[in-house]
């Protein structure tokens, strides 16, 4: 059984282009686990807007540009529509298609790219306020003097929104970024060019750059434009969707117009980077946790290193079981609480299992449900196993109770261990048809895990803490009686009621204590430990309580009378 937090579980970003929504990918880092703690933390950490970096070991603040605010995974406007926002736009415009015609100049070709995109953003309701134009051939070539293919023109636009006309904000920007992915043909009688346009980072830099160009060798074209105005503009691009992380000043070092982070090993360009008024540099997110990459292996590794623990555990639970079946005279009150906690733990880690592979919503609910009611059933059993070994080291009477008192003893445990969970699931079933939609939408379809974090804290995550509080304090009182066990009881009864506390502590805490402490950091050597002594508790009980001395005995006494009576079975036919 494996009990992670939220903190073990690597968050992998998938983006396809924007403005297409960012997809987060949750690879869970363990195999097994208990899918509403591991979620309860993400859902903390996507409501303020945190990331954690498993190789920082610590959480990161995401953030969108000027005037945005995330929402889920993507950067809206504060307001959803503006009057006054300006925006600037570069781009390389490359041929390529071309039908040749009439003699055309390079001029001409640049007065029909102008109207094209004057055209253009009109249908958008966006003014051009300033437009710059290079193609490295003179103005006085014609297209039929060389091959345009080899060439390409940089352009520089400038715009804003029509005065007093509120636009929706985030359709007019996603408008604007497929311009720098679009494709546009321009014809003048017989000939045609086809244009590709893509971003341009000498586009970004043409107003400084504009008066340096040899007019004898360039044709640099700067149109007048009556139009005055002078609006805070953003530059068109990714970034304007995708959330952003600040960088820290020992990340990253400038080279030139370029920005190189040593974590990811990557240089940025400037249309990959977003310099804030504050001077703090910040890229996407999506580009940064890429430096999680080299660790993505030993996730998976880590991943089916608690599968096949759990599988193991499965086995040693199966096992113990059958040994305890054989053996009736092995069968005192704990053994049978734990033969109780064994099928609990048995029937979790299977639906687990199940659950992670699931992807239809309705099939999640019912695995969610009992998922939910299992998880508080191993818990309650082993508060019955702690409850019962704090009573037999702190009863005063003969070590054996009569068989009656055993009998009720039994039923009420298993009773509580039972029907306690079913009320609390039951709670949560009425807390979401009281202020959810719809009864469905209690579990997802990523491994089962609860949609609602205020009805996981009151209906799992505070249940399992006041559980294992009161666990605790039994660990500490039985203890404490342990240790104060009289000399005179002699020293094997010592060792022996010694034994049986760390067995039953190992099983019931140590394990999960692990797990959650491997949460808190990166990975390493620790969290195979972790997760060897998390997922392999049945096998563990299986060693502890089974391939002992005495259960050894008791199992050969068994075959071997076993053995004999088939022998006198023989001889009597014979």
């Amino acid at each position: 059984m494996t009990i992670p937090t939220a903190l073990s579980i690597e968050h992998h970003i998938q983006h396809r282009q924007t403005p297409s929504k960012l997809e987060v990918v949750s690879d869970v880092r363990v195999g097994v686990s208990i899918p509403c703690l591991e979620h309860a933390l993400l859902l903390i950490l996507e409501i303020t807007h945190q990331m954690f970096i498993f190789l920082q070991g610590k959480c990161r603040q995401l953030v969108c540009v000027p005037g945005k605010r995330i929402q889920k995974d993507t950067c809206l406007p504060l307001l959803s529509h503006s009057t006054d926002l300006g925006y600037t736009l570069p781009l390389e415009l490359i041929v390529t298609n071309v039908v040749y015609g009439n003699e055309t100049s390079v001029e001409s070709m640049i007065d029909h790219i102008k109207r094209h995109f004057e055209q253009t953003l009109d249908t958008l309701d966006v003014k051009m306020l300033e437009i710059l134009f290079i193609y490295d051939m003179a103005c006085s070539k014609t297209l039929n003097d060389f091959d345009t293919k080899n060439h390409s023109l940089k352009m520089f636009l400038k715009m804003k929104m029509k005065d007093k006309k509120p636009i929706d904000r985030h359709v007019l920007e996603i408008n604007l970024l497929n311009l720098t992915e679009s494709t546009f043909e321009i014809t003048n009688g017989s000939y045609s060019i086809t244009f590709l346009c893509r971003e341009s980072e000498e586009g970004l830099l043409l107003p400084a750059l504009y008066s340096t160009y040899d007019s004898s060798k360039f044709c640099k074209k700067k149109p007048e434009i009556n139009v005055k105005s002078s609006v805070f503009s953003f530059l068109v691009n990714k970034l304007l969707f995708c959330r952003h992380i600040r960088l820290e000043e020992k990340e990253y070092t400038l080279q030139g117009s370029q920005l190189y982070v040593p974590t990811v090993n990557k240089t940025f360009g400037p249309f990959e980077y977003f310099k804030s008024d504050k001077n703090v540099y910040q890229i996407c997110w999506s580009d940064y946790v890429s430096s999680e990459s080299s660790i993505t292996i030993m996730y998976r590794i880590l991943s089916i290193f608690t599968l096949v623990c759990t599988i193991l555990s499965m086995l040693g639970i199966v096992l113990t079981l059958l040994v305890f079946s054989l053996l009736p005279n092995t069968r005192t009150l704990p053994v049978k609480l734990l033969m109780v906690l064994l099928v609990v733990l048995f029937l979790t880690q299977l639906l687990t299992v199940i659950a992670n592979e699931s992807t239809l919503h309705g099939r999640c609910l019912v695995l969610g449900s009992l998922l939910h009611y299992l998880w508080l059933c191993v818990f309650m059993c082993s508060l019955a196993c702690s409850c019962q070994m704090y009573r037999v080291f702190s009863d005063d009477k003969p070590a054996r109770d009569q068989n009656k008192k055993e009998t009720r003893l039994f039923i009420f445990y298993v009773c509580t261990s039972l029907l306690v969970p079913l009320v609390v699931v039951a709670g949560n079933f009425i807390y979401t048809y009281v202020h959810l939609p719809s009864i469905e939408v209690i579990y997802n379809r990523k491994g089962c895990t609860f949609n609602d974090i205020y009805g996981m804290v009151g209906f799992f995550i505070s249940p399992i803490s006041a559980i294992l509080t009161v666990n605790f304090c039994f660990f500490a009182r039985t203890w404490c009686i342990i240790q104060s066990v009289p000399k005179v009881e002699g020293p094997n009864m010592h060792i022996k009621h010694s034994r049986t506390y760390h067995k039953l502590f190992v099983i019931t805490c140590l394990s999960w204590g692990l797990q959650i402490v491997d949460g808190l950091f990166p990975i390493s050597l620790f969290s195979f430990v972790a997760a060897f002594i998390n997922g392999t508790q049945g096998m563990f009980i299986f060693v502890s309580y089974v391939v002992e001395k005495k259960t050894l005995i008791f199992l050969a006494e068994r075959f071997s009378r076993h053995q004999n009576e088939d022998r006198t079975v023989t001889s009597k036919v014979i």
